[in-house]
């Protein structure tokens, strides 16, 4: 940025308006990518400098030039000023529909759709298309990578776990052909990856992508291993019933200014879950309405569905918006059980036992049977105490003592898993069994291989069967 701004006075000097406003244009993309703290208003002045050279002597450069400029400075208005960062937006995507430059189209399309996500939760559908489309026929590495993490924002946004999964593989895949390995774009589907396990109900496997996380030092900054890495861990603690640190929940609390609006929705997200589980109301309701508040300047419907989802939760009352997914739109319409049907569907076994459990009796108690499965031991005690709260009877214990400790550290799930491989089904047999997609199944035999630390499923059965656990 230094370099830049030195560039800046030597094009000024020799009266180079273009060069001028491209040097600003370079320098808003520098402080888009390289997350300094708090870039929203070191954004606003270049982009604005470099609007101003567009419209007057530099007015000959491509529309393109001209759109990420608009863009950088609706990234900058984001939060101050949202509505006059979607007019911004808005003039960006118009000036880039006339331009002709293929390369700085490419470059426009990167910062439109990162403004997108930060906006409005994800990117544009057929912006992040035409970005991979565009990349692929530039050849470009890096604008390629930057498509596949479009790409991957908008997929776990809308809950596509197996479209995610392809994605995170694909990237992850030209990431390590290209030597790309130790890109922060690389990490960033590493932690999604981490999220798509934790929504499976794989959570072995998600704590240690996010232990990765939060030991990450080379690229993430504080913000991203705390609200990424340590914040998460301290949700699937509070889920098993585990002991649950809160040191990077207060850590985050106390500095939420230097927080993205990503990151302000992520952590407080786990805020309000933590919360509830654990009986910390005060913190879960403000968590709550700040996830409201990040769901109404994004208008995204998976976004404003959640928030709903937690307030509700938590006893408020809110009017409920229109349009939203269809598992939140059944929960809220009363049908709790086909609400659980679609997350299950969607491969989201926890979200589906959180339906559950805002019905009746009967669906509280499967809610029950399905966390217990999980080894959701805390969220299924939260479960417990409202039904005790409502007066309600019959209410089935969680496992004993002496059946959480499996010798082989398996889950019940991986336990059903092993069962059935021994007998020599496929994934796709047990898959129907379960009631569970393949890539589920697929996960579980990894995980329970690697805790058997076996080479395939034919050893896992193998050591099993030496072990003494399956017959």
């Amino acid at each position: 940025v230094a370099a830049s701004e030195a560039a800046e006075r030597l094009w000024r000097e020799t009266d180079a308006p273009l060069a001028v406003a491209c040097n600003l244009v370079d320098r808003c993309e520098l402080l888009m990518w390289g997350r300094v703290d708090r870039p929203f208003a070191m954004l606003v002045a270049p982009a604005s400098a470099a609007i101003a050279l567009f419209e007057g002597p530099a007015r000959d450069a491509d529309p393109a030039e001209v759109a990420i400029a608009h863009a950088a400075l609706a990234y900058g208005q984001v939060e101050a000023e949202p509505a006059a960062a979607e007019a911004s937006l808005a003039v960006a995507v118009g000036r880039l529909a006339r331009s002709t430059d293929p390369a700085w189209r490419l470059r426009a399309l990167g910062v439109i759709t990162m403004s997108e996500y930060f906006m409005h939760g994800a990117p544009d559908a057929d912006h992040a298309r035409t970005l991979m489309r565009e990349a692929r026929a530039q050849q470009s590495d890096l604008g390629i990578m930057a498509a596949y993490i479009r790409e991957a924002w908008r997929y776990a946004r809308e809950r596509r776990l197996d479209e995610l999964d392809r994605c995170i593989d694909e990237g992850l895949a030209f990431a390590r052909d290209r030597q790309l390995d130790h890109s922060p774009l690389q990490h960033v589907m590493q932690r999604m990856r981490a999220d798509a396990a934790a929504a499976r109900g794989d959570w072995a496997t998600a704590a240690d992508n996010y232990r990765r996380m939060a030991a990450e030092s080379s690229v993430a900054p504080w913000t991203v291993k705390l609200v990424y890495g340590r914040a998460p861990l301290a949700l699937l603690a509070a889920r098993r019933g585990e002991p649950c640190d809160r040191t990077p929940l207060d850590e985050g609390r106390a500095r939420p200014a230097e927080f993205y609006t990503v990151d302000t929705w992520q952590f407080n997200r786990i805020l309000a879950e933590v919360g509830w589980i654990t009986g910390d109301l005060a913190m879960a309701q403000g968590a709550a309405s700040a996830l409201a508040n990040v769901a109404r300047q994004w208008r995204h419907p998976w976004a404003l569905g959640e928030a709903a989802f937690w307030n509700h939760l938590l006893g408020r009352t809110d009017p409920l918006p229109d349009g939203l997914p269809e598992p939140y739109a059944l929960l809220f319409a009363g049908d709790c059980e086909r609400a659980a049907d679609a997350w299950q569907q969607r491969d989201h076994p926890y979200e589906a036992a959180l339906a559950l459990a805002c019905g009746d009796a009967d669906r509280q108690r499967e809610a029950l049977r399905r966390l217990d499965a999980l080894g959701a031991g805390g969220t299924a005690e939260r479960v417990r105490e409202r039904m005790r709260d409502q007066g309600l009877r019959a209410i089935p214990q969680g496992p004993r003592a002496s059946t959480k400790a499996h010798p082989a550290g398996l889950t019940e799930r991986e336990v059903e898993v092993l069962a059935l491989l021994a007998r020599g089904h496929t994934n796709g047999e047990i898959a129907k069994r379960l009631h569970r997609s393949v890539r589920t199944v697929e996960h579980h035999v990894a995980a329970l291989t690697d805790k058997l630390g076996a080479a395939n499923r034919q050893e896992a059965v193998v050591r099993a069967r030496e072990r003494g656990l399956v017959g």
